[in-house]
């Protein structure tokens, strides 16, 4: 390396992005956290040897974002260091692969066409990460205003990925603007303008729809249970089922004096059993006692849940199989008890490597590796979106912890009916990290997207309630028992990103295909220039 100077641009970019996901800083600070690479990206085309150059930016791009994602989700590795490593390969693979084509189509490109090939590019990535069998959705970069929603209100019609667009397109236009400013001072007042325009007015008209923003809809109020049982000390080995379910016995007596219409509990709260049998369970059963002369109407709380599969159902790559050759499926599973009936919702969205074998069609050998993040063994079925639809409030939608982090998912929920959200999850396989603060706060964009009150509960924390404005109501500590009441509203009214969902990042991918196909063209068109000279 030339310049061992040059380190100081990827590694002050790579903090700078790593700021919000650590905690340490507001999410604006991505607004300039590209801004170091460019500067390095401008430097390297100053002079020198352009090929060597390729591979100098190309090597600065892997440092950069290999710590940047090291920085912002290490802590995957408290519940498997394999899954940690193929995040960060993966992530770092993609992140330099945009930038460094990015660098080669404007060698041969103007700054305005080159520009918008990066942020179509990155923005089809983050697509992706939504669409794909490994998704990996926590490092969108709009999601970093999850704990400043009063500046995003817009989301309700962009959802998280106007957010990305936002940051890109600002730290372009701010990098030019230095960039111009030295080199061009009478275009300043010019550019400052621009610049003032792209990051003030989407604030402004955030706060001022956050401001004027009138709640919709009937109130009626929830308890939401946090049992706070240590997966890895408790959950599995240290407390007994009974004893489990003594804890949100326990819980539930406590919020029986309250207003509650119904209960919430955490993800795979309960021991596993076979749906067919859940008349004979007698956790079931004694959650059933409990709704009997209580306030409560009924109780939504996660378990493991097995399903016998009839000869004629479709058999899928996750059927398991008895030794008397029938075949069940095994669900990650919220159920609703209610007095005399006890309905199901399967988990839809599984988590790659955990609950599913990404690409399981090609990777066929691998369907029995799995790290166990639930108590499960092997992949797990998956279930369809749906609503629960009660006599006693207004229909709600179900999610089961990594579901929480897909806004498209949630909006099609919300267009089958759902007035309100409940989510279901267990974070205390990430401790007391970042990465439970970083889920909570998805929690709060997606009330933002579609106008949903939202009730959380999360075994270990945080769980809370949050309003249509994406303000927490109230919130339980990390790590503690809690047992929180709190008003929520129904809402009726579609937003227009959950009518339209993830459009940008379609928009993006069309955009982003053009572009290459354009760059592969004239690579072509001057290979083929070149060899005729070369032949003459």
């Amino acid at each position: 390396m030339k310049n061992p100077g040059l380190w100081m641009y990827s590694v002050g970019a790579a903090f700078l992005l790593s700021l919000p996901w650590m905690f340490l800083f507001p999410g604006w600070i991505l607004l300039v956290g590209f801004v170091p690479l460019f500067f390095l990206e401008e430097r390297l085309r100053q002079g020198g040897d352009l090929i060597q150059n390729r591979f100098v930016f190309r090597n600065h791009l892997l440092l950069c974002f290999g710590l940047w994602n090291l920085l912002s989700a290490w802590w995957l590795g408290y519940a498997t260091v394999v899954g940690l490593l193929l995040f960060l390969f993966l992530n770092t693979f993609l992140m330099t692969a945009i930038w460094y084509l990015y660098f080669r189509f404007k060698e041969k490109n103007g700054n305005a066409l080159s520009s918008l090939f990066l942020i179509g590019m990155w923005l089809s990535f983050e697509y992706l990460h939504f669409n794909w069998d490994m998704q990996l959705p926590g490092m969108t970069m709009g999601g970093v205003f999850g704990t400043l929603p009063e500046i995003v209100q817009w989301y309700e019609f962009t959802g998280i990925l106007g957010g990305s667009l936002w940051i890109l397109l600002t730290n372009i236009l701010i990098f030019r603007f230095i960039s111009g400013w030295q080199k061009r001072r009478e275009l300043f007042a010019r550019s400052l303008l621009l610049v003032v325009l792209v990051v003030v007015v989407p604030v402004f008209f955030s706060l001022f729809r956050y401001f004027s923003y009138s709640e919709e809809g009937t109130k009626f109020s929830v308890t939401v249970l946090q049992p706070n049982i240590d997966p890895y000390s408790e959950k599995f080995s240290g407390l007994s089922e009974k004893e489990q379910l003594g804890v949100i016995l326990n819980l539930l007596d406590s919020a029986k004096s309250g207003e509650a219409c119904m209960a919430i509990g955490p993800e795979t709260a309960l021991a596993s059993f076979f749906e067919d049998s859940v008349a004979s369970n007698q956790s079931v059963w004694e959650l059933q006692q409990h709704l009997i002369g209580s306030k409560l109407k009924g109780i939504l709380i996660g378990a493991n849940t097995k399903k016998i599969l009839g000869v004629h159902d479709l058999l899928t790559p996750t059927a398991r199989l008895f030794p008397d050759g029938r075949h069940f499926e095994e669900y990650n599973s919220a159920l609703f008890i209610l007095p005399d009936t006890v309905l199901f919702y399967h988990k839809n969205i599984l988590v790659s490597g955990v609950e599913k074998v990404p690409f399981v069609k090609v990777f066929s050998f691998l369907r029995n590796f799995y790290f166990d993040l639930g108590g499960t063994s092997g992949g797990l079925g998956e279930g369809k979106p749906q609503n629960f639809q009660p006599e006693f409030c207004s229909p709600f939608s179900p999610l089961i912890c990594f579901e929480s982090m897909f806004g498209e998912f949630l909006s099609s929920q919300v267009r089958q009916g759902g007035q309100w959200v409940a989510i279901l999850t267990n974070d205390g396989w990430w401790k007391q990290s970042s990465g439970a603060r970083l889920h909570f706060s998805y929690a709060r964009l997606r009330a933002v997207e579609t106008r949903r009150c939202i009730a959380r509960s999360a075994n270990t924390g945080i769980s809370g309630i949050i309003n249509q404005r994406g303000e927490v109501l109230i919130c339980s500590l990390l790590g503690k028992q809690a047992t929180l009441e709190g008003e929520l509203r129904s809402n009726q009214r579609i937003t227009f990103y959950a009518e339209h969902g993830d459009f940008i990042g379609r928009i993006a991918v069309f955009v982003s295909v053009l572009l290459l196909l354009l760059f592969w063209s004239r690579n072509l068109s001057h290979r083929n220039i070149s060899e005729t000279k070369i032949k003459d």
